[in-house]
């Protein structure tokens, strides 16, 4: 029941992003033969990059039969690639569907699991098993509360970049700026997002301020704050699991 209820939503997700794919590819594939690709004006007026997005829309747009066929070209050349891609989104996919179901089962009998472990393994090694699964349990709470003061700290110095570059409603991007940050690697497309609208928006100075405090001081928090609490819960040196 539990794969039926990830695997429904699933399917009907991957179906309609099917379906908005082709209708979005379908769409470009129709502008650039008429010689009507554009994009929005804020594009055009990127600092940096700004004159190559028109100057690559001028050259689409005069020669759309060339462009078509390069972009032919390119799809064969890289059929291996989105293969390969494909194959790593479905088993990404897979992995995480077994890894809710694992959970949910942690979740219920975990009690139950974790006293047939330990009676199985004292069989095996003696009493010092109580050591080892406690240390483990340890651990993982540590991870746990360190991924959650991470993304806390995190957040909260993204909110100080936020008001001080001028962002609209620099709480609610603090809020949100948390939950991404709950994610793995999820942090950067936060505070980046914002960044970049500030350059689209014709605030350059504010843009690459944000940037640089988002690559220098939000994204070290990590490497800081994690270490600190693990170390703290397991007794293990800070260095070596800052290392």
């Amino acid at each position: 029941s539990i794969s039926l209820i990830i695997g429904v939503p699933l399917v009907i997700g991957v179906f309609i992003l099917q379906q908005e794919a082709l209708s979005l590819y379908s769409n470009l594939i129709y502008r650039v033969k008429v010689g009507y690709l554009d994009v929005p004006d804020y594009f055009k007026e990127l600092p940096i990059i700004g004159q190559q997005i028109k100057d690559i829309l001028w050259q689409i747009n005069k020669n759309p039969e060339g462009t078509l066929e390069a972009f032919r070209a390119w799809i064969q050349s890289h059929l291996y690639y989105g293969k390969v891609a494909l194959d790593v989104v479905l088993s990404t996919l897979a992995k995480l569907g077994m890894a809710l179901m694992t959970l949910f089962f942690f979740y219920r009998d975990g009690t139950s699991l974790i006293r047939q472990i330990r009676q199985a393994l004292r069989n095996v090694i003696g009493n010092r098993i109580d050591g080892y699964i406690d240390s483990v349990g340890t651990t993982t709470r540590a991870v746990v509360y360190g991924i959650g003061l991470t993304a806390l700290a995190q957040a909260l110095l993204a909110g100080i970049g936020y008001y001080f570059s001028g962002s609209p409603s620099p709480i609610l991007l603090t809020i949100v700026t948390f939950m991404i940050a709950l994610i793995p690697f999820g942090t950067p497309f936060a505070w980046g997002a914002v960044a970049f609208w500030l350059l689209s928006q014709g605030h350059t100075t504010e843009g690459i301020g944000l940037a640089l405090w988002g690559i220098l001081v939000i994204s070290w928090v990590d490497n800081l704050i994690r270490p600190i609490v693990i170390s703290g819960a397991t007794k293990i040196p800070f260095i070596i699991i800052f290392i």
